[in-house]
């Protein structure tokens, strides 16, 4: 994806980017050279339908994460060329960086053993971005893992307490 400094430097200049011509050129220059890098390119250097589709269709992808700006152009170049505009799910974050859940279990069950249900009530009131149905669903699921790393130990006798492991 390489727009030349000097088609830049015409929006730069003062010249519109709200101008169709001129932006409808850039983003095909764009896509063409999308493709090029890709090498969707046929043998006589026309880009093929669906490489023009599917480069504006990452693009736009691209858009909707990243600062939104342009959305309107790739969308309306979309159109123009009969493509359905699918939906695109927003980047997922991360709740929780490498082995901060496992932490805050650990730190849940140093005062003794405890149920799945107390361990998750202690990391959504630590996390109050985690809603406390998918608190349970990570608990859960870093409980398992610190098992099977002999770290916690689950004794399902006594109402399926957690426990750190001797």
């Amino acid at each position: 994806m390489r727009l030349l400094a000097r088609d830049l430097s015409l929006v730069n200049e003062g010249v519109s980017p709200q101008t169709p011509r001129i932006f409808t050129a850039l983003w095909s220059k764009l896509t063409n050279n999308l493709a090029e890098s890709c090498g969707d390119v046929n043998h006589n250097g026309a880009m093929q339908d669906r490489t023009i589709d599917s480069a504006l269709l990452v693009l736009r992808k691209q858009i909707i994460q990243g600062d939104g700006i342009g959305r309107e152009h790739v969308d309306a170049l979309l159109r123009q060329r009969a493509i359905v505009l699918p939906k695109v799910r927003p980047e997922r974050k991360h709740v929780a960086g490498k082995g901060v859940m496992a932490r805050m279990a650990l730190d849940a069950l140093k005062d003794g053993p405890q149920t799945a249900r107390y361990v998750s009530e202690y990391i959504a009131a630590r996390r109050p971005e985690i809603i406390f149905d998918k608190a349970h669903v990570f608990t859960a699921v870093t409980l398992t893992k610190l098992k099977n790393r002999g770290l916690v130990q689950h004794d399902g006798r006594f109402g399926g307490l957690w426990g750190l492991a001797p």
